[in-house]
């Protein structure tokens, strides 16, 4: 069993959730003798059950409770049912990965590999741009297309596209650098 002791004045737990009743001395200075604690100080039993079961469709939250009458100091989860809008949310980023960036060039691997590619590729991750294997693509995120890129981006338009961020992701101002 494990209790916390509990201040009926502050409305604040004292001390920490320990093993066992309390045996120890409330204060050397004030003490009546071992396990004396002044009248405002209760000992209470510590509840603590296990986190419930959710689906991507719900999330929990949970808090302490303080049940004087029953004795008891317990964690209360409760199940939430999430918004069409979180779920949607979330399924945005999981298929975005960086929301902080509002493009996303998709190339071939191959297409990475010979000079410009290597070139434009090297330039994102020498910059601190986000560039990630998916599959056999590479994505390149950012914000804008710059103009020095722009020219290869039409060069190989038939071999890679930009996608932009879904609308539920963008953030409030999306600059680069």
């Amino acid at each position: 069993m494990k209790t916390i002791l509990y201040n009926t004045t502050t409305n604040e737990t004292v001390g920490q959730i320990r093993e066992g009743s309390y045996d120890g001395i409330w204060n050397s200075e004030i003490s009546q003798g071992p396990g004396w604690t002044p009248d405002y100080i209760t000992e209470l039993t510590v509840i603590q059950p296990d986190r419930p079961a959710t689906d991507h469709t719900q999330y929990v939250t949970g808090e302490w409770v303080v049940d004087l009458q029953a004795g008891e100091y317990r964690y209360e989860w409760t199940v939430h049912d999430k918004t069409q809008a979180e779920i949607d949310h979330e399924a945005a980023v999981a298929e975005w990965p960086h929301p902080e960036w509002a493009k996303r060039i998709v190339a071939p691997i191959e297409l990475i590999m010979d000079d410009v590619g290597i070139k434009m590729y090297g330039w994102f991750q020498l910059n601190g741009f986000p560039v990630e294997k998916v599959d056999n693509y590479v994505h390149l995120y950012c914000n804008v297309i710059r103009e020095d890129h722009q020219e290869i981006v039409n060069q190989l338009e038939e071999q890679l596209f930009i996608e932009d961020i879904p609308e539920i992701l963008l953030p409030n101002e999306a600059t680069e650098e």
